[in-house]
């Protein structure tokens, strides 16, 4: 498991940046589509660079984070589905800057709504870019939110085992579900062999049960026990720091997960 960070980053925004996350601890990176292509997802750099320029920083590509979540306002899923279908194919040109013989990985959110009503939509636009990520042999992992209609570790336990498809898995981010959705210790557990990526952000709550998020170390969550509890995860590749709005959080942050995990 390699220490990792979300990029573009408070540390910097384009591809030549990547170099100041090496420096800080970083051996891979989960990037936004936007850092390799524009709005029309055509590249923006030029794709043979890219290897060469990640790996002369010491960094690999642990996974691409798609900006949009599936199921936007009323449950329509076909704006989502396209975007995650546009990472997908742009996962799969990025191929040769992921680790060596694992799968690229494609990070999405659900999106939000009534779960009763939202639920069988759910399953089948995930079945369907399943499909596509299996042509394409790249993995979608869902990231479980409490925001979201997959809100907890139990649901994407479900969701998994409803799409039925070993190309469909889980990005956990800790601290959007523990303490109020989930135990640490019980999300590892019923999630273990579907973590593929995991993020590093701490959380806090104030007396009306809101979520900020923070550095590691900065709210509720041990993490020497998430990283411990993560080596029991087989096919996680990286703890990911998450998206900080100082450069300075952002590099305590990677320098923290580089101790546990580098």
């Amino acid at each position: 498991m390699k220490p990792g960070i979300v990029f573009p980053s408070a540390i910097g925004a384009e591809l030549g940046d990547c170099a100041r996350a090496a420096e800080a601890g970083a051996k891979a990176i989960v990037a936004r589509p936007r850092l390799f292509v524009d709005d029309s997802f055509s590249l923006r750099v030029d794709p043979e660079a890219i290897p060469a320029s990640l790996s002369g920083s010491g960094l690999e590509l642990a996974g691409l984070w798609a900006d949009l979540p599936l199921m936007g306002e009323g449950g329509d899923d076909s704006a989502g589905s396209a975007h995650i279908r546009s990472s997908l194919d742009l996962a799969d040109a990025l191929r040769d800057s992921a680790p060596p013989d694992v799968l690229p990985v494609v990070v999405f959110d659900a999106g939000s709504g009534s779960r009763v009503e939202l639920w069988p939509k759910l399953v089948e636009a995930v079945k369907a870019l399943a499909a596509d990520a299996e042509e394409r042999q790249t993995v979608l992992a869902i990231r479980p939110d409490r925001g979201s209609l997959i809100d907890r570790a139990r649901n994407a336990i479900k969701l998994l085992g409803e799409v039925g498809s070993s190309y469909v898995q889980v990005a956990l981010d800790a601290a959007a579900t523990v303490g109020d959705k989930d135990t640490l210790d019980d999300a590892i557990e019923r999630l273990k062999e579907n973590i593929v990526i995991a993020f590093a952000r701490d959380v806090k709550f104030d007396d009306t049960g809101k979520a900020s998020y923070l550095p590691p170390g900065s709210g509720v969550m041990n993490f020497d026990l998430y990283a411990d509890l993560l080596g029991g995860a087989p096919g996680c590749g990286a703890l990911v720091v998450g998206e900080f709005d100082s450069t300075d959080d952002a590099e305590a942050a990677l320098k923290r997960v580089t101790r546990l995990v580098g």
